[in-house]
């Protein structure tokens, strides 16, 4: 059966076809996120989650037909994302963090605060909206691939990146 069929069948609620869709491309969701991260481990972790959200976005799917590209444009996405994370991870030997260690304790407290603030109200953002914002802004898509990606127009995904923007000032200024 073709993923189109497949897909459609999904979307009325017939596990059976997903897991079938699942079957079908999970080797090639996880040599995407394989090639990307070169960690086995992260790969499958990064497989499971691109099928998941793909489970619980289906219905956004216009296309039955771009099935296995769009599983490996979120593959790709999250892969990306982790790597970036990576970068992120500290560890407290780093004599740079042994310095920070040494800052009075208010302002380290507080400079996570804001951070986990931040990240709160990210996350509390409309969907559409923070999808947009967080590939804009965080993975530093160009408007063109947003495009793509969320299949909607160039004028459509500045207006979500902006009223995010927007949405995330007004509450950031009521707490801050």
């Amino acid at each position: 059966m073709e993923d189109k069929d497949l897909v459609k069948r999904a979307k009325a609620g017939n596990k059976h076809s997903f897991e079938t869709l699942v079957k079908k491309h999970k080797k090639k969701v996880y040599n995407a996120a394989y090639g990307i991260l070169h960690d086995s481990d992260d790969a499958m972790d990064i497989m499971m989650e691109t099928f998941y959200i793909a489970y619980t976005r289906l219905s956004s799917l216009k296309k039955e037909t771009k099935f296995g590209s769009w599983l490996i444009g979120i593959a790709r996405n999250l892969a990306l994302m982790r790597l970036r994370n990576r970068g992120r991870e500290i560890s407290i030997e780093e004599p740079e963090v042994r310095k920070r260690l040494s800052v009075p304790f208010d302002e380290e407290v507080t400079r996570e605060d804001l951070r986990r603030i931040i990240k709160r109200e990210i996350e509390n953002l409309p969907h559409k909206y923070r999808e947009a914002f967080v590939m804009r802004e965080i993975m530093g898509f160009p408007y063109g691939r947003i495009t793509k990606e969320l299949g909607i127009s160039l004028s459509n995904a500045k207006v979500r990146v902006s009223r995010a923007k927007a949405l995330l000032r007004r509450r950031l200024s009521r707490i801050l």
